[in-house]
């Protein structure tokens, strides 16, 4: 189910309805909301900002997701701005582009923005998508000084962004493949088998669980083409390699 926002885009004093995390979304998993912390808590240690954030936009809003835990930032977690006064993040939603502002006080289109009233003069972000483009938010530093922000630096937060979700995206991807055809009784079997190859079974077991899994649901409801990209994709989810077991033969008395 698609879900949309509208942004204020302030340079170009127009308003932009943008698709936003819809309903069928995976959940953010705890290991990746971790990997997060510790990135934009660096960020902000290495670039030596006050703040450094994760925002999530939600249908009305933009929310603090994650904020970097250091001294002087005036970002609360699970904070919120309601949309539609230009805020920063919604022109870098808006463009689904990279946006700086070494200091706002400098542009009449941004000295009033409301962070300023923060005293975060100055920004730098870019947006987090999922793979069909919908947006989840944006991954941003604030400064409360003039900062053009050195291009190692926007190197590394581009990188970032790359592969900001990267266990959510495949999981997604495969999700959404599946979809034309996913009865209620593939999604059970689907998740079933799915918990058992993500366990260290061995790959035999995990390759006879696949071919289980089509069998019951039947070879007409999903194409060859459809088949092979599931069970690429399926053994590639970021895992370590399982280790190829054999039965063990015996030697007749």
């Amino acid at each position: 189910m698609k879900r949309y926002a509208d942004v204020l885009l302030r340079q170009e004093g127009i308003a932009k309805s943008v698709n936003i995390t819809g309903l069928d979304k995976p959940k953010i998993e705890d290991i990746v909301v971790k990997k997060w912390q510790t990135i934009i808590d660096l960020t902000a240690k290495i670039v030596d900002v006050p703040s450094g954030l994760i925002m999530q936009i939600t249908e009305n809003s933009m929310r603090v997701f994650l904020k970097s835990d250091n001294k002087g930032n005036p970002y609360e977690e699970d904070g919120s701005d309601s949309l539609g006064h230009g805020l920063y993040c919604e022109t870098v939603i808006g463009n689904n582009a990279k946006l700086l502002v070494e200091n706002a006080l400098k542009y009449e289109e941004w000295k009033d923005n409301p962070d300023v009233k923060l005293n975060m003069i100055s920004y730098y972000g870019l947006p987090i998508t999922w793979p069909d483009k919908d947006f989840f938010g944006t991954i941003c530093v604030l400064d409360n000084k003039e900062n053009s922000y050195n291009e190692n630096f926007k190197l590394l937060i581009s990188e970032f962004k790359t592969g900001a979700l990267p266990v959510s995206h495949e999981l997604f991807e495969i999700r959404r493949k599946l979809s034309p055809f996913l009865s209620a009784r593939f999604g059970v079997i689907f998740l079933f088998l799915f918990s058992i190859i993500r366990s260290n079974v061995p790959l035999y077991f995990a390759q006879r669980s696949f071919k289980i899994l089509f069998a019951l649901v039947g070879h007409h409801q999903a194409p060859d083409r459809l088949r092979r990209t599931f069970e690429i994709n399926l053994f590639e989810l970021s895992m370590p390699p399982l280790p190829i077991w054999k039965p063990p033969r015996f030697n007749a008395p």
